[in-house]
């Protein structure tokens, strides 16, 4: 962020010293790719990939554990006392097969599980860059409409007058509605999430949302048949 900051000011200040016009905005992109209209169907996307790579890893560790038991079976037959010399150095022979098998699955799913995550990482930074050229798209058009000369991240600066932050234009441009946006929710569920886990999740939702309607006054008015977007709201 130093770093950023400091070359941030150095294209300011050589701007200046050039005589030209330096107007400088900020803006969310983590915020921007949060609620860019790609997002949740890549999400979506990414679960499918990793539900499909997690059902492929049980199936081959199912197989181990089959393969295990034949060989624990087959270690326990070779070291039978009732067996003769010719029948034990058989039975260890295939006790030593199995154990050989037994270890090339294990290998095979290490190396197969540390490229199923190498393939979800590649197609997550994808999907990302495919955003994030949008919208940096989108923030040039921006750009040259208002004038700007420097855009920046705002997580890059220390501070930012919200007068100077365009997010909300570009949410706008990208056809996301801002009060929709305020009033999602994202919820998530695992593998392990259980069924009291969704009931308890639910119940404190709907608690928390009854407290915050009955706090708002934009809710009221919703209830009254006033369209919001309507509403011209003054500057303070």
């Amino acid at each position: 962020m130093k770093l950023a900051s400091l070359l941030i000011a150095a294209l300011v200040a050589g701007a200046v010293a050039r005589g030209a016009d330096v107007n400088v905005a900020v803006v969310d992109m983590e915020e921007l790719v949060r609620r860019h209209p790609n997002t949740v169907g890549d999400r979506k996307a990414l679960d499918a990939t990793l539900k499909q790579y997690e059902e492929e890893r049980d199936a081959a560790r199912t197989r181990i554990d089959t393969l295990r038991g034949e060989f624990e079976a087959a270690a326990r037959e070779a070291d039978s006392p009732a067996l003769s010399a010719s029948g034990r150095q058989k039975a260890e022979e295939q006790a030593l097969k199995k154990r050989e098998t037994l270890m090339e699955a294990e290998r095979q799913l290490g190396e197969t599980m540390q490229l199923r995550r190498k393939q979800l990482s590649e197609q997550e930074m994808r999907m990302l860059k495919r955003t994030t050229s949008d919208l940096r798209d989108v923030i040039a058009k921006i750009s040259v409409q208002k004038k700007l000369t420097l855009v920046v991240g705002s997580a890059t600066v220390a501070y930012a007058d919200k007068s100077v932050d365009i997010t909300a234009d570009v949410l706008r441009a990208l056809g996301v509605e801002e009060e929709l946006a305020h009033t999602s929710l994202r919820i998530g569920l695992g593998r392990f999430t259980t069924e009291q886990d969704v009931d308890y999740a639910v119940e404190h939702i709907v608690q928390s949302v009854r407290r915050l309607r009955a706090m708002s006054p934009l809710w009221e008015m919703a209830q009254e048949g006033i369209d919001i977007k309507s509403i011209q709201w003054a500057e303070h």
